[in-house]
């Protein structure tokens, strides 16, 4: 759940996957659309294990190498790696 505390750190975390994503299907970061799933922008399994590894050094654990694909669009990573980020700084996991 967003709130307004959280809605910085929200959209700077959907801006950084947007970047990233972008980078790997070779588009413009504004032709990216957090609500499309990735894999309709070309994101194929070499793309999403890149980004995973991306996403691992910033939470600092390994995942499932199939969180990409558990999470489709940016909308939906974007919330998982802030409930990772989150438990992270509250010590639960």
């Amino acid at each position: 759940m967003t709130t307004p505390a959280t809605r910085p750190i929200r959209e700077s975390l959907v801006t950084w996957l947007t970047e990233r994503v972008a980078a790997h299907v070779r588009k413009a970061p504004e032709e990216i659309q957090p609500t499309e799933p990735m894999s309709s922008y070309g994101l194929d399994s070499i793309g999403a294990t890149s980004l995973l590894v991306q996403i691992e050094e910033r939470v600092g654990r390994e995942l499932d190498a199939n969180v990409p694909w558990e999470y489709p669009t940016i909308d939906a990573l974007t919330d998982f790696v802030m409930q990772l980020e989150t438990s992270d700084s509250t010590g639960a996991v």
